[in-house]
């Protein structure tokens, strides 16, 4: 029993070690700016970066998007189509 919480302390401590070392090497990282690949001086630029990674995410996103909803669209128009052709009433 004495060793369960000896191993209980040890995680702990080894936890708290890592958090306090992690949060602290976190401060050294630079953000850098997509143009130059430097490091940002002012608010414009990480402005400039994030937005940048907005751009590049949707960009990256958008055929897959346009493909859903592309094949919903088409899908709901054959059904339509079809209720049509088979002449059946709204059920609305």
């Amino acid at each position: 029993m004495k060793k369960i919480k000896k191993y209980k302390y040890i995680a702990l401590l080894i936890t708290i070690f890592s958090v306090i070392m992690i949060s602290t090497s976190a401060y050294a990282i630079p953000i850098p700016k997509i143009p130059g690949l430097s490091e940002a001086k002012n608010p414009r630029d990480v402005s400039l970066t994030l937005e940048l990674l907005f751009i590049f995410t949707v960009l990256s996103l958008a055929p897959g998007i346009i493909m859903m909803v592309t094949a919903f669209t088409r899908i709901v128009i054959v059904l339509l189509l079809l209720q049509r052709a088979l002449s059946l009433t709204n059920a609305s």
